[in-house]
């Protein structure tokens, strides 16, 4: 085995007597031929730390996942052989390796790309199938880029998968199998295998097509090893929870493989004959240390090498609304001068904006006209090019939704969009309708008509309205079950197709319109500066929304807008709390239900107060929730939590600290990724200017920071009268007391 001289943060591609060698930051990956034909995995290595992961001599390649059988690797028994092998240099610094092997008994040829980049510990692994028989393939239900043996003798592993939350499985002896799918769209986002004897983590990404796939992490115990293959392949399920129930009995049966039907039918790619298909990405890495260190290798790769880079003072503060009345203009020129009095950074107009949308005040039916791409002038009597420009004139960005893929029915039934564009699952449209909105169907974007289309409306309106933020819904009313073979694509693989032309636009508008932002709620890595997915490791590009009817209790007398707040009276303390949970990140404000009665001006002048507070303090850190993060250690951590985002170079970092409904209200905490020989000012947004204290990097570190929450100010004052409360209040009153927070902000200064 050749070993690359540790500490080497490059990428880099030997060619060896025996195969290939590896260098991808710290990462030693060394592949073999053996002389049966085979593709063996030699080594992978931290070369830091000099641990092995991987069961020496074993196949490894890609894993196939096809009907009737399955086949794995790149083995001798399958009979592939090696067909070709290139290496090149990308623009990025990155070396790529293909490797092809070939099948003569099949004709079919698989390539395996393996990406090594510089400065971070991470490999990327895509493949391409491709038929160079004469007959076609057996059906692929999913691909595998990675297929790897790790040693037996591991462990005990830990299995961490990271989406909204951290969920860890135990893997040991008595586990034969484990097989991690996530549970929604934006769950698991992120694997990390631990051995929690020798603290080496080895974490997975995936790209999902655009979201149209999911990807999962797989580990079967075989005899002497662990064989482990990661990919996508199956389309996520994207109907869950609490939608109405005639909508999903229509829906279910014909497009989500979470059904019977779809279960007997999973998605497949027929390669005839000259015919290929790629896989979406699957990223590696390897690190020691812990979970935090793990998410913050992946995210310095995955913002350097595979995101498309910030636009200036992201993540925006986003006002965005909607309403079905007539004549909105001026409405909307109201709410604008509004936003931009508070800070907002973004004005989007939300759904139902179309020519023929719903003009009946506050029902949200935002089916009505959905397809037409010319704005309704009942609604907007100058045009939509005049309201951009007054949202420009006041200095904010502007946005527009759109759902590109689901029209009304009634633009099909009128022949204004084409039936033959419709998208179905054995010949029975696809379509989404309730007692409460309009018939919507969807269209199939693997035709090309249709892409031409949504690809020259979109340019157009990007073009002549000047838009900055781009709301692509990928609501649940997106399916991509499409089976009709007429539409450009064939009858299995129409969820492939979708994804293909999906990312395409996506390429294309953010080529043609560098600074656009947007997609929302599509998951892309490559495309997506306001990414949903990833939110764990990635907080600057994910945004939270706030979108509960503007009723129920009151902010010292007024009225508040959320269905969290249910008390009758709040303090600063606590509205504090509220907006600091949700300015972690991107933060999106919008009327719920096309209600003009919650609009965001009509809220109380407490509840105002407190946002506006919270979003000039955002602007002072919101840089550096694209830094790495630590969640940190507590003196007592029952009910609290923290989190510190902290540059590389550790000269600035933000904490946040919140007390969850803790009996104990002091506590300490120990911050991480600062230089302990340096000297920090370190600012509490609890306190006035001026209050700031000049603390040690060591001191920090070592011995920790205490906090005591809530602020008594902030919380009481010293004109609030707990006694003169009647009962009920008190009580409420009181309870809020176990809760507060406090956002730090550390720079270096010496």
């Amino acid at each position: 085995m050749v070993v690359l001289r540790r500490g080497i943060l490059t990428s880099k591609v030997e060619r060896t007597d025996k195969g290939w060698v590896l260098c991808s930051g710290r990462i030693n990956y060394a592949l073999d031929i053996f002389p049966d034909g085979s593709l063996r995995l030699n080594s992978l290595q931290n070369m830091d730390s000099e641990f092995e992961w991987a069961a020496t001599g074993e196949y490894t390649g890609i894993y196939i996942e096809n009907t009737p059988e399955t086949m794995a690797g790149f083995s001798g028994e399958n009979g592939f052989r090696l067909f070709d092998e290139s290496t090149r240099t990308l623009n990025n610094g990155a070396v790529e390796l293909q490797i092809s092997m070939f099948q003569e008994s099949s004709g079919m040829k698989i390539t395996s790309f393996f990406t090594c980049f510089p400065e971070v510990a991470v490999i990327e692994f895509r493949c391409r199938i491709e038929n160079l028989g004469s007959e076609p393939l057996p059906a692929i239900t999913r691909f595998n880029p990675l297929c790897i043996r790790l040693r037996g003798d591991l462990g005990p592993l830990q299995v961490n998968c990271i989406g909204d939350d951290v969920n860890r499985i135990m893997f040991m002896g008595k586990l034969e199998t484990a097989s991690l799918f996530p549970e929604s769209p934006f769950s698991p986002e992120f694997v990390a295998l631990e051995d929690t004897k020798a603290h080496e983590i080895l974490f997975f990404a995936g790209e999902c097509g655009g979201g149209v796939f999911d990807w999962s992490l797989n580990l079967q115990r075989q005899s002497g090893h662990i064989l482990l293959y990661a990919g996508a392949g199956r389309i996520w399920s994207a109907l869950k929870g609490e939608w109405p129930k005639r909508i999903r009995q229509y829906l279910l049966p014909y497009a989500y493989t979470t059904n019977p039907l779809e279960e007997k039918r999973p998605p497949n790619y027929v390669l005839a004959p000259d015919e290929s298909v790629e896989s979406p990405e699957v990223f590696i890495g390897l690190t020691d240390g812990d979970l935090d260190d793990a998410c913050n290798e992946m995210r310095y790769f995955l913002s350097k090498f595979i995101l498309p880079k910030p636009v200036e003072n992201f993540p925006w503060l986003v006002y965005q609304i909607f309403l079905t009345e007539s004549d909105i203009e001026g409405i909307l020129l109201e709410e604008l001068e509004f936003a931009a009095k508070m800070g907002f950074e973004c004005f989007s107009i939300d759904a139902s904006w179309y020519e023929g949308s719903s003009t009946v005040p506050g029902m949200g039916d935002w089916a009505t006209g959905l397809g037409n791409y010319t704005e309704s002038r009942e609604k907007f009597p100058h045009g939509m090019k005049y309201l951009s420009q007054k949202v420009h004139e006041k200095g904010l960005k502007f946005g527009i939704w759109v759902s590109p893929t689901t029209v009304d029915r009634s633009l099909i039934e009128s022949g204004k969009i084409l039936r033959k564009w419709i998208a179905q699952f054995d010949g029975i449209d696809l379509e989404w309708w309730d007692d409460n909105f309009a018939p919507m169907i969807q269209l199939c974007l693997g035709n090309p008509e249709v892409f031409n289309w949504v690809k020259e409306n979109l340019s157009r309106i990007i073009s002549e309205w000047q838009v900055d933020w781009l709301k692509w819904d990928s609501s649940p009313t997106v399916n991509y079950g499409c089976n009709c073979a007429d539409h450009g694509h064939k009858e299995g693989n129409g969820a492939y197709a979708f994804s293909q032309v999906y990312l395409e636009i996506m390429s294309y508008l953010l080529e043609r319109f560098p600074n656009l932002v947007g997609w929302e709620g599509i998951r892309t890595l490559r495309y997506g500066r306001a990414n949903h997915g990833y939110g764990y490791i990635l907080p600057g590009y994910t945004f939270q929304f706030v979108a509960e009817p503007m009723m129920g209790p009151r902010v010292w007398g007024a009225f508040s807008h959320s269905s969290e707040l249910t008390d009758i009276y709040y303090s600063a303390s606590y509205l504090d709390y509220f907006f600091r949970k949700r300015l972690m990140s991107g933060l999106i404000f919008i009327n719920c239900w096309a209600m003009a009665s919650q609009r965001l001006s009509l809220a109380p002048p407490g509840f105002l107060e407190a946002l506006k507070r919270n979003i000039r303090n955002f602007k002072i850190y919101r840089h550096l929730l694209f830094e790495d993060v630590y969640h940190l250690q507590l003196q007592r951590p029952e009910k609290w939590n923290a989190i510190e985002y902290c540059k590389r170079d550790g000269t600035e970092a933000v904490v946040f600290i919140f007390r969850e409904g803790s009996s104990e209200g002091k506590n300490q905490i120990s911050l991480r990724g600062l230089n302990k020989s340096a000297a920090y000012l370190v600012t509490s947004l609890n306190k006035q200017p001026g209050r700031e204290r000049t603390m040690s990097g060591d001191e920090l570190v070592n011995e920790g920071i205490k906090v005591e929450l809530p602020d008594p100010w902030l919380a009481v004052g010293f004109n609030i009268n707990l006694d003169a409360m009647d009962p009920e209040h008190r009580k409420q009153f009181q309870k809020q007391l176990q809760y507060g927070s406090d956002i730090l902000i550390l720079r270096k200064i010496k």
